[in-house]
């Protein structure tokens, strides 16, 4: 009972002892910018094809199997990074040369196409 009467005592000292006689002053309101001049909306362009009718909008849709177009399968059946075979021999996928096609010739299955 002594405990209670001391943490109201404790809150009532708190709480009267953060009032004060003044109230919080807020600062003054912002001017108000003037508005500015409204444009005419932008005319829609429209493109036209060969045929006299307007070209829709629209995107190339990416197929889910396009990835396994960089890879290629070598003399043990796993998929390797495809190695295109030129006068300078280079991966697929990035451009960077292939310098191993004079010392392992076996590790690059030529396509058919």
């Amino acid at each position: 009972m002594r405990s209670a009467f001391l943490s109201v005592g404790t809150l009532l000292i708190v709480v009267l002892s953060s009032r004060s006689a003044e109230p919080e002053r807020l600062p003054p309101p912002r001017p108000v910018p003037a508005s500015p001049e409204v444009l005419p909306r932008p005319a829609p362009l429209v493109e036209i094809g060969p045929m006299g009718t307007p070209v829709l909008p629209g995107y190339w849709r990416r197929s889910q199997y396009d990835k396994w177009q960089m890879l290629s399968v070598d003399r043990e059946g796993f998929f390797r990074p495809r190695v295109l075979l030129t006068p300078h021999p280079y991966y697929v996928y990035d451009g960077k040369p292939y310098p191993w096609l004079s010392t392992r010739p076996l590790d690059v299955s030529p396509s058919r196409r």
